[in-house]
């Protein structure tokens, strides 16, 4: 006796122990393009990514200093901020402006349609007493 066919095609929505499976439909996801981004400043730094995140490199042109990457052909250039307020006892990076040996505050990553701030904030400290 061969079987029903809806009994069949019910027999095949359920598991085992006869609960009815909902099975969502998969839909195939586009890969995104890669982005390209390279330093604006021409050190030679660049990278390839997928996703949202910006990175960042040690720009050889200012020291070392970590510095964010522009998508490949942005016309942009880096503007450092100089440190106005008084360090102190503070724990600051020790990032120097190339040119003037100033300590900075941050650096702007300057495009036609805005800009960026990187900023070197200084490190928390705290003093525990007895």
């Amino acid at each position: 006796m061969s079987p029903d066919p809806r009994q069949a095609a019910s027999i095949e929505r359920t598991n085992p122990l006869g609960v009815p499976l909902d099975v969502p439909r998969v839909h195939a996801v586009s890969p995104q393009r890669p982005k390209l981004w390279e330093c604006p400043e021409h050190c030679g730094a660049a990278a390839r990514t997928v996703d949202s995140k910006i990175p960042y490199h040690p720009c050889t042109h200012h020291g070392g200093t970590l510095l964010r990457l522009v998508e490949a052909g942005t016309r942009a250039a880096y503007v450092p901020v100089p440190r106005e307020d008084d360090v102190r006892a503070e724990v600051v990076q020790p990032v120097r402006e190339r040119r003037r040996g100033r300590l900075l505050m941050a650096v702007d990553t300057v495009r036609d349609d805005g800009y960026d701030r990187t900023v070197f904030a200084p490190t928390a400290s705290a003093d525990m007493e007895d």
